[in-house]
């Protein structure tokens, strides 16, 4: 979070709400925080706001949408973020989820100011699936949250077959494990991970467990 701190230093606040409940299928959330000026951390007297909802869909499902706002006083630039996120769910193995969010442009922070993810599993006993893309602009700068990490896109996919021993006394299931990670710079200009891996295990009726690993990787 940024809100209360700045440059590593703690910034007071002078007043703060929070409002949370529930109506229907309908969840809500909402904070409205004004932290005071503190000229040794470079802060001015801000105002942070946000607001959740989220509506729950079909069994297992879900929508929602998060808007941020941090308005410091005086010549400080305001700054917003929003994005839309949405959670599916079904039968009993399969997930589907994702989001979209966009920060608004800060001077002399150049580069795409948006964010997306792109997430799929199907998460079987005997087979196993999933796949990722996410991406983070160079310019997305959620003044209110904390992203660890921009001007990157990742790509991931990892797959499983793992069948279980049905006369077998000693051994109760195999598992065949492979996946890949593909990092690239947000403008898919330069490749800064790429990851290979694969792995065997052999899972036994006493719950111990024999895994052979490989795994070759790249830095830029």
């Amino acid at each position: 979070r940024q809100i209360g701190l700045s440059q590593g230093q703690s910034v007071p606040v002078v007043a703060g709400g929070r409002l949370t409940g529930r109506s229907g299928a309908y969840s809500i959330g909402a904070i409205n925080i004004q932290t005071a000026e503190k000229t040794s951390a470079g802060a001015p007297s801000t105002n942070f706001s946000v607001v959740r909802i989220k509506r729950d869909i079909l069994r297992r499902s879900s929508i929602g949408m998060l808007a941020t706002n941090r308005n410091p006083s005086g010549a400080g630039e305001s700054s917003t973020a929003g994005g839309i996120d949405a959670n599916f769910g079904f039968y009993q193995n399969i997930a589907i989820n994702g989001y979209l969010a966009r920060t608004s442009a800060q001077p002399g922070r150049p580069g795409g100011s948006t964010s997306y993810r792109a997430f799929a599993e199907y998460s079987g006993d005997r087979y196993g699936l999933e796949g990722e893309h996410l991406l983070i602009g160079a310019g997305f700068t959620p003044e209110v949250g904390y992203v660890r990490r921009t001007d990157f896109r990742r790509s991931h996919l990892q797959a499983r077959f793992s069948p279980r021993t049905r006369r077998s006394r000693l051994v109760r299931r195999l598992v065949w494990q492979g996946g890949v990670d593909y990092v690239e710079d947000a403008s898919r200009t330069t490749v800064q991970n790429r990851d290979l891996s694969g792995e065997f295990d052999v899972e036994l009726n006493s719950g111990d467990q024999f895994a052979l690993t490989y795994q070759h990787s790249y830095r830029s």
